[in-house]
């Protein structure tokens, strides 16, 4: 698992799983604005869009994508450091959905509002599930979460399973 960190976003990147009989792949993306709620840059009234693009590298094809939100209470228990994948409890969005041709997901600002805490506080966790080409092939996918239209507020992480 790799992460990164950038003026308040921070971003975890990881494959779960490779099974090389089947050739599927599964990987947890998770983006976080921190629990530093007074650091609330979702909230930034000039940003109102957020954009998750995934460069997918590797010889794999995406064949679903689910996103659910994590809200603050949630967080200590859904994304620790060895992120499990969980979803029980969580909130499935369908607002925000993967675009194939732009490689990208939109996040809507108000996506990220928390009820509990009245705040833009939400994490969201992102599952994906991939198709070799090959059984043997490599997989990587370069996960960048930013604004849209504003890439000095950008984090990007990148991580690969090597060809067996």
């Amino acid at each position: 698992m790799s992460g990164g960190v950038a003026k308040g976003l921070k971003i975890r990147n990881q494959v779960a799983s490779v099974n090389r009989l089947t050739g599927e792949v599964e990987r947890i993306i998770y983006i976080n604005n921190g629990n530093d709620l007074s650091r609330d840059y979702v909230a930034n009234f000039l940003f109102g869009k957020h954009q998750i693009t995934l460069d997918n590298q590797g010889q794999t094809d995406i064949t679903n994508l689910e996103i659910f939100k994590v809200p603050n209470a949630f967080k200590h228990s859904y994304m620790p450091d060895s992120m499990h994948g969980g979803t029980d409890g969580l909130e499935k969005i369908t607002s925000a959905q993967y675009n194939p041709k732009s490689s990208a997901i939109i996040i809507e600002k108000n996506e990220f509002y928390d009820d509990a805490t009245g705040k833009y506080s939400n994490g969201f966790l992102i599952k994906s599930t991939e198709k070799l080409r090959v059984p043997t092939a490599a997989t990587n996918m370069t996960a960048t979460w930013g604004f849209t239209g504003w890439s000095s507020n950008s984090v990007n992480v990148s991580v690969s399973v090597v060809a067996s």
